[in-house]
């Protein structure tokens, strides 16, 4: 709870911060997006920022996912598309 008030705080004064949204996402896909959360998901570090924004808005909408899908939901189902755009960038750049 303490770390999405920060998150929501950062990003009232600053704008959607890829990096700082991203800090979410660390405990599963890793600091480098180089693993693969919880064992077997795809590993999101070679995906271009299109394609990642295309997932996570599927996620949001429940348009995407098999086993992942009600999890990452929840991860992402507050994000609006600028904070989705910017963590997705942020990704593409790791």
């Amino acid at each position: 709870m303490k770390l999405i008030l920060l998150v929501i705080f950062t990003l009232s004064l600053y704008g959607a911060n890829g990096e700082v949204l991203f800090q979410k996402c660390i405990s599963c896909h890793g600091e480098k997006a180089e693993l693969r959360a919880m064992g077997s998901s795809k590993v999101i570090k070679s995906w271009n920022a299109l394609k990642l924004e295309k997932v996570l808005i599927g996620y949001r909408q429940g348009t995407y996912g098999f086993c992942f899908k009600s999890l990452m939901r929840e991860q992402v189902k507050f994000l609006s598309n600028d904070e989705i755009r910017a963590v997705s960038l942020y990704i593409s750049k790791l």
